[in-house]
């Protein structure tokens, strides 16, 4: 998921965010890893972002009927 919103600081500034989560179920449980940045990129550019969340693998235990998927969402070329 994508939000865009601002986010507002006890002086009165305000900076427009950009902030995406994902959601990986994994039988019994699930993973969630968030990320963002303004969206002027001034705190950092989303190829950053992009370039951590490349290296992510998440694997289900080797046998378990209820984490048994194997690849996640977050390496799969694209945006998600």
């Amino acid at each position: 998921v994508r939000i865009h919103y601002s986010l507002e600081v006890p002086d009165g500034r305000t900076f427009p965010t950009a902030s995406d989560l994902w959601i990986v179920p994994r039988g019994k449980f699930f993973f969630m890893m968030g990320a963002g940045t303004r969206q002027d990129e001034k705190t950092g550019p989303w190829a950053d972002i992009e370039k951590i969340l490349s290296s992510v693998l998440i694997e289900g235990k080797s046998g378990d009927p209820d984490g048994a998927a194997t690849d996640s969402p977050l390496n799969r070329p694209g945006k998600n």
